[in-house]
């Protein structure tokens, strides 16, 4: 189950964590370079599609900084709001890169099976998914972000530096 802060204050963070008690096990999955994750947001929205499993990548929406800069703040508040809201009820989670993560499957499932004390996992790990998502994301996705980072490169250094994620250390998986 993914909850993120937003969805704790919807249930109410009392009946959350009274819920999800002491043994609950905590991740905090991040992206490490934010901007192509507002450019992907950005597309996805304007398109209607974020992962696809049967169907072509969408074309690409006009190009607007403005738009792909108010994603960028949006998910860093919703990143900083995560560590918050685990740090202010003295959580200890473990810290995890997307991009590490997605390097590497059967080492990501080995450190999820490892910290639920999940013992038979071999035939998960070897399973196979069958309709397997794709990425929606293309050249112009990364054409966009170079755009983006040469238009507004002061402004990400700004967000990087607020980024409170940077203050922990990442659980790198080996790859």
């Amino acid at each position: 189950m993914e909850a993120r802060h937003v969805d704790i204050e919807l249930l109410g963070e009392e009946i959350f964590f009274k819920i999800f008690g002491p043994g609950t096990v905590f991740f905090n999955l991040w992206r490490e370079n934010i901007v192509a994750q507002a450019v992907s947001l950005y597309r996805a929205v304007n398109s209607g599609r974020y992962h696809s499993t049967d169907a072509a990548v969408p074309g690409v929406p006009p190009y607007d900084a403005d738009q792909i800069n108010k994603w960028l703040v949006h998910l860093q508040l919703q990143e900083n709001a995560n560590i918050n809201i685990l740090r202010k009820r003295g959580i200890i989670f473990d810290n995890l890169r997307y991009e590490t993560m997605v390097k590497n499957r059967e080492a990501t499932l080995e450190l999820f099976f490892s910290r639920l004390n999940i013992n038979n996992k071999s035939e998960t790990i070897n399973a196979l998914v069958a309709n397997e998502l794709q990425k929606v994301g293309d050249y112009w996705n990364e054409e966009t972000e170079q755009r983006f980072r040469a238009e507004r490169a002061e402004s990400i250094a700004k967000f990087e530096a607020s980024r409170l994620v940077r203050e922990l250390s990442p659980k790198d998986i080996s790859v």
